[in-house]
């Protein structure tokens, strides 16, 4: 319910929301409000005994009462599931808000500062400065990289090759053609039997062949045959469509023509 809030807001892996828990709620809060909220630090009385780490749970709760109700919470301490559920979401918000973000030139114009959330802090590009690509890391001869691409090229029914790059190829090539059908509209599972996959022992082979282990590759040269003469066809039609839009629009001038017998 909390994680996804808590890791969008940059929280530390060791923290975590334990309803039952005083403590674990209690140090949510303060976290919140001192690395995200900071509603107390116009206020140092108020923020020195909000923080003081020797106070009891029951002073604390005191002080978290007075806390929500400056921050004009809707819910009360009862309900620390929507207290804790509330804050977040105000941080969240306060962080993501229309994703406000400004640009800030330096004198000379090398550098640019990017601002979040109208905050004074932000992150730095050197303008001109290649930035790292984003594998640069990545070592393609690593043996978590070849079974990583193994192990995609096995979702898309890919053959793994000995190469990992080729693979990386192969699995590439199929996942553009996967969003170009999916962006043109394509159906990903149909009904239709047109739109089945047909077995390829169903494909004719065309001639007689004496080894059986010499079929499968025939059938498939044969289909990317097939699917090379339909792309010609289909190029030799959009070439006609093309050349009759511009003869087969004669202009004729019937101020000349003439009937009877002249």
């Amino acid at each position: 319910m909390f994680a996804r809030k808590l890791r969008a807001l940059g929280a530390p892996a060791t923290l975590s929301v334990q309803l039952e828990d005083d403590t674990s709620v209690r140090d949510v809060i303060l976290w919140i409000e001192q690395t995200q909220l900071l509603h107390l630090a116009s206020h140092p009385e108020a923020q020195e005994k909000f923080f003081e780490p020797t106070v009891s749970i029951e002073s604390w709760n005191s002080l978290l009462d007075e806390y929500l109700s400056s921050l004009a919470c809707p819910f009360s301490l009862s309900d620390r599931a929507a207290v804790v559920d509330w804050l977040l979401r105000k941080c969240v918000a306060k962080e993501y808000s229309e994703m406000d973000c400004t640009f800030r030139l330096s004198h000379d114009a090398s550098r640019v500062m990017v601002l979040r959330g109208g905050s004074t802090k932000g992150t730095v590009i050197e303008r001109g400065k290649p930035q790292p690509e984003p594998f640069s890391g990545v070592d393609p001869k690593s043996e978590a990289f070849q079974s990583g691409i193994n192990l995609l090229a096995g979702m898309l029914d890919i053959p793994a090759h000995l190469d990992p790059a080729l693979t990386l190829q192969a699995v590439a090539l199929v996942l553009q053609l996967l969003s170009e059908g999916i962006a043109n509209g394509a159906p990903v599972n149909s009904d239709d039997p047109k739109d089945s996959d047909m077995p390829l022992e169903l494909v004719p082979l065309g001639i007689s062949v004496p080894d059986s282990e010499l079929e499968t590759p025939i059938r498939i040269i044969r289909l990317l045959h097939i699917a090379n003469l339909r792309d010609l066809q289909t190029r030799f039609d959009a070439a006609l469509v093309g050349l009759q839009q511009i003869t087969a629009n004669p202009q004729t001038d019937t101020a000349l023509g003439k009937t009877g017998r002249g």
